[in-house]
């Protein structure tokens, strides 16, 4: 065993003196290197084995970490960095401002095949912050690559814009094709410039007399209507007699819609009814598909003591998805007899609508969801440095990208960030969003807020009204916009004419200049006292709101009919439309506010 281990350790002696000597020897160079040409074979070329230099990196020293994409974006942009396209490409999968500039910029950026790679980073912008110049780029990039089918797709979505008509005709886009798409956007004047250029198919000659009609040229559009009627064009023979009624020739008119059936049910209904034969609008009414149309025969069959025939067409309407469903719902309860199961199927159907529960006299269900709590959203650390930082464009695009992709609690958190700000139109759009995804009180809260308190208090105790339907007319009339006007001229928080506030002016004995309704405290103020007045005249909240809305006069007229005479039918007495639905709207957000912050 011994002599063994003596041997062992003679040999690797042997073999480590053997190694060194070899060694030295090739490294003297008196014996050749039998690994040379295998180092040959797998070491790289000389120039290969160079260290490249390092890709240069942007001054971020000193930087908060929250900054460093918008430094290395801008870094870039200013024409510092190297290796332009590589740097970007680190940036573009960011769904921020950030990432949205970088796309645009790499997507501009000239290459061999510039177009075709250009449409993913332009899509890719869209995603995240949509305008116009940036559609019309990835339409000039999809026409570029070849791809021509999605750049016609792509510019007719841009009909409307300058030069895009243009843009078509050359593509070869079949001009009935731009026709519909311009009459699609109600581009009616650039429509009947496009079609002046030559002879026009049917379809397009159809689109050009709806074209004259809707600038309020008739008598150009019925030639043109007569014309494609005689030769059995589908739709002209309605928008014949709708031209004829149009200019007067209402006779003419009523023959081809009652020919039409059902289709021409409406626009026949009303001529009757203007005519006062009531009977015969009822029954031309109810062979029309539109709700609003089966809704104005149920009235008429509702007041003339036909109530069977009303509540058949109640319940039609009822059926459907439009907006009048709750109305007719509504009368069809009343109108049904206790016990019977369709009626309260009826009631559960309304029990989530806080007006006509509470015209019922009956308590409305409130199908909250768990309360929720409110996450501050990345982007907003991001606008907030930005703007501390001086990049307030920067922030405004953040906002925009942000706000597009928000989450539930992140929603919550911005509207109460608006709410405490006094910014409570966006509160309100933020908690209306959150509403419809998360009805928890807080949602509540951010939708129905007590928007100028003490303005309203104040206003409240001058001419006693209640605090919940100022809040309540001033939501659904303005969404506490200060500045906005209506079409009809209606100014301020509550929306009062220039001419009711002059008169409200002069009853309390004050300096009056219009621009006044715009101020949120006058608004309030005089928007409480016409409520008042109104509230006096008309005794109950849905004639008041009504009168309130429509004028006096046509509360009125509503009042004495056999429907308006009766509070609790008063609301299907309404012949407008807008009327209607904001006695209802406004019922609805007072019940809301009485509820919501009855504990305080």
């Amino acid at each position: 065993m011994k002599k063994s281990l003596l041997y062992v350790a003679i040999a690797i002696l042997g073999g480590i003196l053997f190694g060194t000597v070899a060694l030295w020897a090739v490294g003297a160079g008196h014996v050749d290197n039998p690994f040379a040409s295998l180092e040959e074979e797998v070491l790289p070329a000389e120039e290969d084995v160079t260290p490249r230099e390092e890709m240069r990196e942007p001054p971020l020293e000193g930087v908060p970490g929250i900054l460093w994409p918008a430094v290395t974006l801008e870094w870039v942009l200013d024409g510092d960095a190297p290796e332009v396209e590589s740097h970007l490409r680190t940036l573009i999968d960011r769904d921020d401002a950030v990432g949205y500039l970088a796309r645009l910029h790499l997507a501009r950026m000239p290459s061999d095949d510039a177009s075709e790679s250009a449409v993913p980073l332009l899509r890719g912008a869209l995603d995240l912050h949509y305008t116009v110049d940036v559609h019309r780029e990835l339409a000039a990039a999809l026409r570029e690559s070849g791809d021509v089918d999605a750049a016609v797709a792509e510019y007719l979505d841009l009909v409307g814009e300058p030069d895009v008509v243009e843009v078509l005709v050359e593509l070869d886009v079949d001009r009935t094709t731009i026709g519909e798409a311009l009459a699609q956007r109600n581009l009616w004047s650039s429509l009947l410039e496009f079609a002046e250029e030559e002879p026009a198919s049917s379809d397009l000659q159809f689109l050009v007399g709806r074209g004259l009609w809707e600038v309020g040229n008739p008598e150009g559009a019925l030639p043109i209507f007569e014309e494609l009627e005689e030769a059995e064009y589908e739709e002209a023979s309605w928008w014949t007699a709708r031209t004829l009624e149009s200019l007067g020739q209402e006779g003419r008119a009523l023959d081809i819609y009652l020919s039409l059936g059902g289709e021409g049910g409406y626009r026949a209904g009303i001529i009757l009814e203007r005519r006062g034969d009531l009977e015969g609008a009822a029954r031309a009414f109810g062979s029309a598909p539109e709700p609003e149309a089966l809704w104005r025969g149920a009235r008429i069959w509702d007041e003339r003591g036909r109530e069977d025939l009303a509540l058949d067409a109640y319940l039609q309407v009822a059926e459907g998805d439009s907006s009048l469903w709750d109305d007719a719902a509504y009368r069809a309860y009343l109108l049904l007899d206790e016990g019977t199961p369709l009626r309260d199927e009826l009631l559960a159907s309304l029990e989530t609508r806080p007006a006509w529960m509470t015209r019922l006299g009956l308590e409305p269900r409130w199908d909250l969801a768990p309360e929720l709590v409110p996450v501050q959203p990345e982007f907003l650390l991001r606008v907030d440095a930005y703007r501390d930082s001086g990049r307030d464009d920067l922030a405004d695009l953040e906002v925009a990208i942000g706000e597009s992709r928000i989450d539930a609690p992140g929603k919550l958190f911005l509207g109460l960030r608006y709410l405490e700000n006094g910014e409570y139109e966006r509160a309100v759009r933020w908690g209306s969003s959150l509403l419809r995804e998360r009805p928890c009180p807080a949602a509540y809260r951010l939708a129905y807020p007590r928007a100028y308190r003490d303005l309203v208090a104040a206003a409240a105790g001058e001419f006693g009204v209640e605090p919940e339907l100022i809040w309540a007319v001033m939501r659904e009339e303005s969404r506490f916009q200060h500045h906005v006007a209506s079409w009809a001229g209606a100014m301020g928080l509550m929306q009062v004419m220039p001419e009711t506030g002059r008169e409200i002016a002069r009853a309390l004995g004050e300096p009056y200049e219009v621009n006044d309704l715009l101020d949120p405290e006058t608004s309030i103020r005089y928007g409480s006292w016409y409520l008042r007045r109104m509230l006096d005249q008309f005794v109950t909240q849905d004639a008041a709101l009504a009168a309130y809305n429509a004028g006096p006069g046509n509360a009125h007229r509503w009042l004495g009919t056999p429907l308006g005479s009766d509070p609790l039918t008063f609301p299907t007495a309404v012949t407008f439309r807008e009327t209607r639905l904001y006695i209802t709207r406004v019922g609805d957000s007072r019940v809301i506010y009485d509820w919501l912050y009855a504990e305080e």
